[in-house]
């Protein structure tokens, strides 16, 4: 886990997007989950629940940016995490 999480800080953000991309385009699982869950399953949730300080917001808003990019292709929306400093960023897609 810890090679895997400096290989995504190296190159950052652009290999956590890259990481993304690859999750993005396996199979979902078979859950009920909604789609987003199913595809980015345990990264999706402490993305969202346990990633919740100031000092951590940069990896957020890293996570978010790249999955809206990503979320295009499936002509869907999301949601984002922290709105209030997200909406901002999203110019630069």
């Amino acid at each position: 886990m810890i090679d895997k999480a400096i290989t995504l800080m190296q190159s950052w953000p652009n290999q956590l997007g890259d990481h993304l991309n690859t999750l993005s385009n396996r199979k979902p699982s078979d859950s009920t989950d909604s789609l987003i869950n199913r595809l980015f399953g345990p990264a999706q949730y402490y993305l969202k629940n346990e990633i919740d300080t100031e000092e951590l917001f940069y990896i957020r808003t890293a996570y978010e940016q790249h999955i809206r990019q990503i979320w295009k292709k499936f002509d869907s929306t999301v949601q984002p995490i922290n709105s209030a400093k997200q909406l901002p960023l999203d110019s630069e897609w």
